[in-house]
């Protein structure tokens, strides 16, 4: 007889969300601000531009629910695998590799490509020299910048350095929750920024900003809550339980949304960018990833989702600005310019095929992982 599975937060799932997040992700960039799209008339219909880019702004969450997702894989991943320091340094090495070499190759292609768009290069890297550029443009590839405080092509770029210290982090986070517990990790790293920094926000580009959500996607791993949340008994009926779950779900998240109109997220950060995020996760686990056609799409969008967010700007800022906001209806750049993103997606990971890039990529490993040896 089959043993059920316990596991509820599939892959697929995981995929899915990423869909939504890169799609919230179009959203915010095209319009999350007036400044945007300063220059540029459009026709918000009946919503009108406050509240249109109000709505976008909220798309700031998205963010956050790639940090809970990386914080949910990551502590799956690590779970068991980091008990020595040997095996802690071969897991991050095995998971930088398979979160950067993405990151990797697009940067060449941009590098490679950006010098057709003027002095873009030269006014990025080398206004310092030379010298500095070549170390500016090596910290860049390696995707840390962010954490140096140096020049970056992009600067949407900077959630690659959040990344690299989230994989650096996470065996030791699993390390101190088998000792001490999720919440005491919590607290604490929600409590050094208000005490120590007197209750500054750090920054809706800040590494440390995302932490507690990331922590919060490895106690959702951790204590199985998507299972749970599946398999919930509030009645003796199913059907009941369902429509009280959904009730609970929407007015979760509704409130949230009319919590981050109410009160500016950067004054309650810790909530805005953790628990908010989560009620649009578990609503759109619950009712909007399962539906089959949805389902697939979303998938599909989550698979290049790293591409789409590592290359977008340059298409919105640079390369086709005017194309994108030419359309005076906004959802039509906004989905313009997901579908020209997830075009030049698909081109590249056809050229990582035609190129082999993976097996490079693992043979570099190799030789990384026999040298820590």
């Amino acid at each position: 007889m089959k043993k059920e599975s316990t596991v509820s937060f599939s892959k697929k799932d995981s995929l899915a969300i990423k869909g939504i997040a890169i799609f919230m992700l179009m959203c915010l960039h095209c319009f999350g601000a007036t400044w945007r799209f300063e220059g540029y008339s459009f026709d918000f219909g009946p919503l009108g531009q406050n509240v249109y880019v109000a709505l976008c702004g909220y798309c700031r969450v998205c963010v956050a629910i790639f940090a809970f997702i990386s914080g949910y894989g990551l502590y799956l991943s690590a779970k068991g695998k980091c008990e020595g320091k040997n095996e802690i340094n071969l897991w991050i090495t095995d998971r930088v590799f398979k979160t950067f070499n993405g990151f990797w190759f697009l940067y060449i292609v941009s590098f490679i490509i950006l010098p057709f768009s003027g002095s873009y290069l030269k006014n990025k890297y080398f206004s310092d020299g030379i010298p500095d550029g070549l170390l500016y443009v090596l910290i860049d590839f390696l995707g840390i910048s962010k954490i140096f405080g140096t020049p970056s092509l992009n600067g949407s770029w900077w959630y690659m350095g959040a990344t690299f210290v989230y994989i650096i982090m996470m065996p030791f986070v699993v390390k101190w929750v088998k000792k001490y517990g999720f919440l005491s990790l919590i607290c604490l790293i929600v409590a050094v920024p208000r005490i120590f920094l007197k209750h500054k926000f750090l920054g809706a580009g800040s590494i440390y900003t995302f932490m507690p959500v990331l922590l919060l996607g490895a106690l959702f791993a951790e204590k199985n809550l998507f299972y749970k949340l599946d398999h919930i008994k509030l009645t003796k009926k199913k059907t009941l339980d369902e429509i009280i779950v959904f009730l609970l779900l929407a007015a979760f998240l509704a409130g949230n949304v009319i919590m981050w109109v109410a009160v500016r997220y950067t004054i309650v950060w810790e909530y805005s960018l953790g628990i908010i995020p989560i009620s649009v996760i578990l609503f759109c686990y619950k009712y909007v990833v399962k539906i089959p056609g949805v389902n697939r799409f979303l998938c599909f969008l989550g698979k290049h989702s790293m591409n789409i967010y590592l290359f977008h700007t340059f298409i919105r800022s640079i390369f086709l600005r005017d194309f994108i906001y030419g359309f005076k209806i906004p959802i039509f750049g906004i989905l313009s310019l997901l579908f020209l993103s997830l075009g030049v997606s698909i081109l590249l990971e056809a050229a990582k095929k035609l190129l082999h890039y993976e097996k490079f990529v693992n043979r570099l490993k190799e030789k990384v992982v026999k040298y820590i040896c």
